[in-house]
């Protein structure tokens, strides 16, 4: 008769391999079933390795958790704890009616020339902490956070109004951007997306797209995202741009109403919302990658001018549908971010007029995926202009900034920020740091909380 080997019979070599496969979620119910269990999971070893992992992942800010190698397992779950409930001094305390978010660390990023047009302004920290995008009348810029250096500067796009931008930052060595702009002198409209090795500062522009809109509108891009070779852009509200930068490949789909986009893994979340006389009627779809093979267009000729043939949305076939007409309001954009502790659970983010609600979406490797509403429609009595984080916070402008709780509807601190020029504000999807410009328009600022 064969002696039956337990889990906690394994070398704690083995063990611990093991647990370096694993999420955090999985590691902690390990880590319940026994003391012997207990002590390994808690090891330091690997609670570093999941942090690392997490950073890999672009979830962990580097300047969030900046001494990683010398902190103590006890202040690296603190961490990962912060990173679903959001900075301690966001939370409202009944001891204390007068919360002020509290900085633990400020960074300041100069620039030697300032920008002649303050309205064109912006800046956007990229999740990983390492690189922040700023948009002004020179053109779009690169910074590296840690050194405060100019690592790469589009001037190509200084005649264009660059509307929209994002990046997506693998490695410390690499980034690949994404710039959708339109021309002041014509109906162009450009999707570009440049590959920039960081160490030298040179680009290669990777993909191109170049086509022409109906209207003047002020407002043509909206939701730019980009992951891996797939990106995407909502184009005057009611279309939606999906491209295989790698492949040179590009799909528009079409929607009724206003739409958003959103990419998870190897799927594309897109959110219609039609706006009704009392309430709004919306639904969120979750579409496969592989599901678009049969409808992508090729590129012919980078740079050439386009004629969109739309595809409409509902002949798409979708994975997994939600339909949030129960909800009794309007709800126009969309954030969806992934669990920084369970693999393949998503925490998704929908609002609008004045409230914003919250799912969860499961996708499991073997399954069907699974929707399931995490928190009541909460009003906020203003309208939203800023996204939310993942623990549920955003920024509405009272007659002051404040800190928004989304999980409670009595939870609110305000903001001291100096005088500002503009209110083109950037709030980090998981430390929360906020990104904004000086008053002078020759700096950025980025602020994290305690």
């Amino acid at each position: 008769m064969s002696q039956r080997l337990f889990f906690s019979d394994l070398d704690p070599d083995i063990i611990f391999s093991i647990f370096a496969c694993c999420d955090i979620s999985r590691v902690v119910s390990t880590g319940q079933t026994c003391r012997y269990l207990h002590t390994l999971a808690f090891d330091r070893s690997v609670w570093r390795g999941l942090l690392l992992d997490l950073r890999r992942r672009s979830i962990l800010d580097q300047n969030y958790v900046p001494n990683l190698e010398t902190l103590p397992t006890d202040e690296m779950i603190v961490a990962v704890q912060r990173l679903l409930t959001g900075p301690h001094t966001w939370s409202w305390s009944k001891l204390d009616f007068d919360a002020v978010p509290e900085v633990s660390r400020k960074i300041t990023l100069h620039r030697a020339i300032i920008p002649a047009d303050f309205r064109s302004s912006s800046a956007k920290l990229l999740p990983s902490g390492r690189y922040v995008l700023w948009n002004n009348s020179t053109g779009l810029e690169c910074w590296g956070v840690a050194e405060n250096r100019l690592i790469w500067k589009d001037a190509s796009v200084v005649n264009d109004w660059v509307q929209d931008y994002t990046a997506d930052d693998p490695d410390a060595n690499s980034l690949i951007i994404m710039i959708c702009s339109r021309s002041h002198a014509d109906l162009l409209i450009r999707m570009e997306i440049v590959s920039v090795d960081v160490q030298t500062g040179t680009h290669n522009r990777v993909f191109k797209l170049v086509s022409r809109i109906t209207r003047s509108d002020q407002d043509v891009f909206k939701h730019a995202v980009i992951r891996g070779p797939i990106a995407a852009v909502c184009v005057q509200h009611s279309r939606c741009i999906i491209v295989d930068w790698r492949a040179q490949l590009y799909v528009v789909l079409k929607c009724q109403h206003s739409v958003s986009v959103a990419l998870v893994s190897r799927y594309i979340i897109v959110k219609t919302a039609e706006r009704l006389k009392f309430d709004g009627k919306s639904q969120i779809q979750l579409i496969s990658y592989d599901t678009l093979h049969g409808y992508w267009t090729p590129m012919l000729e980078t740079g050439a001018i386009v004629e969109f043939s739309p595809l409409l949305l509902e002949d798409v076939p979708t994975l997994s549908a939600l339909d949030t007409t129960d909800v009794d309001q309007y709800f126009d954009d969309m954030d969806v971010y992934e669990s920084p502790v369970q693999e393949g659970e998503y925490r998704v983010w929908i609002y609008g007029d004045a409230a914003l609600v919250s799912y969860r979406l499961s996708i499991p490797t073997n399954g069907e995926p699974r929707w399931c509403q995490r928190s009541p429609s909460v009003d906020t009595g203003h309208n939203l202009w800023f996204s939310t984080t993942y623990s549920g916070h955003t920024l509405i402008d009272r007659e002051r900034l404040t800190v928004f709780s989304a999980t409670s509807v009595t939870e609110s601190t305000e903001m001291e920020l100096p005088e500002l020029e503009t209110w083109d504000l950037h709030l980090a999807a998981y430390s929360g740091a906020l990104t904004y410009l000086d008053h002078t328009n020759s700096s950025v600022v980025i602020e994290y909380y305690r």
